[in-house]
């Protein structure tokens, strides 16, 4: 049934498809070529995705942080490699996949032009490429959502119940990549009914499958660790990433220092602080530090929340090609001597950070100019409204928890609708 609509795929399809697998396998060489293995294995994140991938045993038993997916989709692409590498040739496949399946919901949603527009941006976009070098989550979470939004999409367009299906079992695997997907199926559900399906039996059974895929793990975290949650991420991200920015704003200290003192007040050993054991304290010390300080963390989650969409993490990637640490001006020295900027323009490296800024700069202010248009001229599209909905569940979610990686998830989305508003905006003026 799925492959069936890939056979209508054109060529314009097999292009962007092989554009974006060689331009990541050329980063990939590049980046390969200057560190080795090590390319593949950032601190933090990426080595533990690293570690676990290697031992399924540790992973089934005792790990409580990451869901089943990624670890599973490494391992297999190991194996069936018989290399490490074979993680990164999975992600290089799934991205290019996805540059696709962004080609076939811009051409359904608004127009081949602007399906177009949007599939090449997401193709050669360079840190969403650079990222499929590593082992991370992002390009499998990137991928799921595309193909989730693309069975829903056909469920519409042909009425048959099995894409709703497959849409409900996506997001279950979903959540098993990264829990802060958990919550997705509300969004479906609600634009579900936004289009008009009012039948309540499709979706009950919709969100029954979706509990189906999810149960198992949720089963095997009950019977190691006597819980029901799916990770033990959201209860730790709570405490570290959304309320200790409180707590360090609010007791003028850095927060290194205030994540010291919330450590030492929980009585935890700093080197074991993620698990489920802890979870409940997590959350509690969390939430009672945030519901003291309403206002103050109100201000910090926009903020993080602008971080999310203006952090594009070029910095990091210039880096690692060119070898060479780029610097960047204060504002003391600009204001001591301004002058100072010309030598900076001088700097190859230092030009191609600014040029990749502007680049997003343009996105956003296409995308701001045609949301006034959008308005103005009262243009309804509700796939405009889902496509922007999706981009503020990641973005209000991620909130403080923000990380230049983060975007990635919603790149796909911001690039359609630029590609919408360029096409509406511009092109059309020259016919």
């Amino acid at each position: 049934m799925f492959l069936n609509k890939f056979k209508k795929i054109d060529n314009f399809s097999i292009v962007v498809f092989l554009l974006s697998f060689f331009s990541g396998l050329l980063l990939f060489l590049i980046l390969f070529n200057n560190y080795g293995q090590s390319a593949m294995v950032l601190p933090g994140d990426a080595n533990y995705y690293f570690e676990l991938s290697q031992n399924l045993n540790y992973f089934f038993t005792q790990d409580t942080l990451r869901g089943p997916v990624v670890i599973l989709l490494f391992a297999l692409g190991n194996f069936l490699f018989q290399s490490n590498l074979g993680a990164i040739i999975i992600q290089l496949l799934l991205k290019s996949t996805a540059a696709v399946l962004v080609y076939l919901l811009g051409r359904r949603f608004f127009s081949p032009k602007v399906g177009k527009i949007g599939a090449l941006l997401f193709a050669l976009e360079p840190y969403s490429l650079y990222f499929v070098s590593f082992y991370m989550s992002e390009t499998i979470l990137v991928f799921l959502l595309l193909l989730a939004v693309y069975s829903f999409v056909l469920y519409f367009d042909n009425n048959k119940y099995g894409w709703l299906i497959l849409t409900f079992i996506i997001l279950g695997l979903l959540s098993l990549t990264k829990p802060i997907t958990l919550f997705l199926p509300l969004v479906f559900v609600v634009f579900f009914w936004l289009k008009g399906m009012r039948s309540k039996v499709k979706l009950l059974v919709g969100l029954l499958v979706f509990i189906l895929v999810i149960f198992p793990w949720l089963l095997r975290n009950k019977l190691l660790f006597d819980t029901w949650q799916i990770s033990s991420v959201p209860s730790h991200n709570l405490l570290f990433y959304n309320a200790l920015p409180v707590y360090s704003e609010v007791n003028n200290i850095n927060t290194a220092e205030a994540r010291e003192e919330i450590v030492n007040q929980l009585d935890l050993d700093s080197n074991d602080l993620v698990n489920f054991d802890n979870a409940a304290l997590y959350r509690d010390k969390g939430l009672d530090i945030i519901l003291q300080h309403p206002r103050s963390y109100v201000v910090i989650h926009f903020k993080g929340m602008i971080k999310f969409l203006t952090s594009n993490g070029y910095r990091h990637l210039i880096t690692d090609l060119s070898g060479q640490e780029i610097s960047i001006p204060n504002k003391a020295e600009f204001l001591s001597s301004p002058g100072i900027i010309f030598n900076y323009l001088l700097n190859p490296t230092f030009l191609l950070l600014l040029f990749s800024n502007l680049f997003w700069a343009v996105i956003y202010l296409v995308i701001i100019i045609g949301s006034w248009y959008f308005i103005r001229r009262r243009y309804r599209l509700i796939w405009i409204y889902f496509l922007g909905i999706l981009i503020f569940y990641f973005v209000f979610l991620t909130g403080p928890t923000h990380g230049d990686h983060y975007k990635i998830s919603v790149m796909p989305f911001l690039f359609l609708l630029f590609a919408l508003i360029f096409d509406l905006k511009l092109v059309k003026q020259k016919k």
